[in-house]
């Protein structure tokens, strides 16, 4: 064997071995409790931004313009979105990121909010994308889901919403 061919299988081995070690650092950190800081019966303290208690349930729709996750979703939040405003709620936009720019990136991907507002200003946790936050009139969280939804859980999402929040 050359030493080219020991050198090149030596990289990639220390290339797998970097990889596996940051994935499971990531897959530590991940499930470690309060990863998303929000569970079923915590309160979101209300801002103006969010005016959490002009509706009976607000949908909050965590979400990035760089997230893959988030864009292949916005046939469903676009649903979500459609389905809280039929049973009295509202629909809020929040990110990391500049909220204009992520307004327009919902807009462009069909989905209409009430309005975008900061994670940070408004003392919201986004660590992953996307994240849909249910919470009832008062500000207590009544459904958490992280990440891209399958069709089961989506179906349970909006059994979610037309009950109120209620499981």
């Amino acid at each position: 064997m050359s030493l080219d061919r020991v050198a090149n299988l030596a990289t990639i081995a220390a290339c797998v071995i970097v990889s596996v070690s940051v994935g499971q650092r990531w897959w530590r950190e991940s499930q470690r409790p309060g990863y998303t800081s929000y569970a079923a019966g915590d309160t979101i303290k209300n801002t103006a931004a969010l005016n959490l208690t002009s509706s009976r349930q607000t949908l909050l729709i965590g979400t990035a313009s760089t997230c893959g996750f988030c864009t292949r979703s916005m046939p469903f939040f676009h649903e979500l979105v459609q389905e809280v405003r039929g049973n009295g709620g509202q629909a809020v936009g929040f990110t990391f990121e500049d909220p204009e720019v992520n307004r327009r990136y919902l807009r462009n991907n069909g989905v209409e909010v009430e309005d975008v507002v900061s994670a940070n200003a408004n003392g919201l946790v986004l660590k992953s994308t996307p994240l849909l936050i249910l919470v009832d009139g008062n500000g207590k969280v009544t459904g958490v889901w992280r990440g891209m939804q399958s069709a089961d859980a989506q179906s349970k999402v909006l059994e979610r919403i037309r009950k109120g929040g209620q499981s």
